[in-house]
């Protein structure tokens, strides 16, 4: 952490910032106390002194916990609320493209990670380009998992629709759970949103089918309660909204985003995105497309307010949490901020 600023330390790597050395709580966004995660040292290590390298995307994974896509550990992470760290499947030492059961399971670069309502997890993974799925094992109390690829074909990169055992992706970032059975990812080499219905891959949408490119790099997705997408392309910062049955429409904005690279939706309807060059999240209206600032103060730093390359945006278990690229932490405070 940053040796000028006073800490109240939870767990070692994990700490409740504050501002000063007389342990006064460091009050942000009106108010809310932020939890980091994470020794802010890139390394591979679970609790009680975790780090990660690069975490990048969340989901939720239970009533009090998320996942964490930690990239160059080629690992998903599982964070809890009181900020307990382990890991789930992969590491460093098996990075590549392993099958079989989680323990010897080896991933390369994962990024996108969702879970369906049965309890199976999906990862897009972008080095290995493809989709792969970590369904939970017989014996339910070891939280073990078995490991295969969904969609894709490992190692080769290319765009190809079809069945999902001969589709080809470019580097998918995201992926966010449709209907049963259903999955929708950003495709970013491809410049395309594609969809994964068992076990067919199909182009919801990108490309150049209409003449134009809808997408320079489409890096999250987010759906609401209808069914309705939020894209976010980090290439032409914006947000595109995909209603069921039509074409993508950028939502018109208040100012142009700054490399947005993590989105969701809150309770309420509003978008919440993270700036990846802003180092900030924010918070967007749908319908008005007015911008307005909820945390870090949009410059990078390693501090309470601070942030360094926001990459994903979740909020979860009445809190926000936040998967801080740069600093190599999960920060966590409430929602919506005090």
């Amino acid at each position: 952490m940053n040796a000028l600023l006073g800490t109240v330390v939870l767990l070692s790597g994990v700490a409740l910032m504050s501002c000063s050395a007389n342990k006064e709580m460091e009050q942000v966004t009106g108010g809310s106390d932020v939890l980091v995660i994470g020794t802010g040292v890139a390394g591979f290590r679970d609790s009680p002194s975790p780090q990660f390298n690069k975490p990048i995307r969340l989901a939720p994974f239970d009533g009090e916990s998320v996942l964490v896509a930690d990239i160059y550990n080629h690992a998903i992470r599982v964070v809890h609320k009181n900020g307990e760290v382990r890991t789930l499947a992969g590491s460093p030492e098996r990075k590549g493209h392993q099958d079989g059961p989680s323990e010897v399971a080896g991933f390369d670069g994962p990024h996108g990670v969702a879970m369906a309502a049965d309890g199976a997890i999906v990862v897009a993974e972008a080095s290995n380009h493809t989709v792969r799925l970590l369904r939970p094992a017989a014996d339910t109390s070891k939280l073990n998992y078995q490991v295969t690829t969904l969609a894709g074909v490992a190692g080769k990169s290319g765009f190809a629709d079809g069945s999902s055992r001969v589709a080809l992706f470019s580097s998918p970032h995201a992926i966010v759970a449709g209907e049963p059975g259903q999955w929708f990812l950003c495709d970013i080499g491809n410049a395309r949103v594609r969809a994964l219905n068992k076990t067919v891959v199909a182009t919801l949408s990108g490309g150049e089918a209409t003449g134009e490119q809808t997408y320079q790099y489409p890096m999250d997705l987010a759906v609401d309660k209808s069914g309705t997408l939020f894209i976010i392309d980090a290439g032409k910062m914006c947000i595109f909204k995909q209603e069921k049955g039509n074409e993508p429409q950028a939502i018109p904005l208040s100012r142009p985003l700054l490399t947005p690279h993590g989105i969701c939706v809150a309770p309420d309807g509003t978008l919440v995105v993270a700036e990846l060059r802003g180092h900030r999240i924010v918070a967007v209206n749908p319908e008005s497309g007015v911008i307005r600032s909820v945390f870090g103060t949009g410059k990078a730093g390693s501090g309470a307010q601070e942030l360094n390359e926001p990459a994903a945006v979740l909020i979860h278990a009445g809190k926000l949490w936040i998967a801080d690229l740069g600093n190599h932490q999960v920060k966590i405070l409430d929602w919506p901020p005090q």
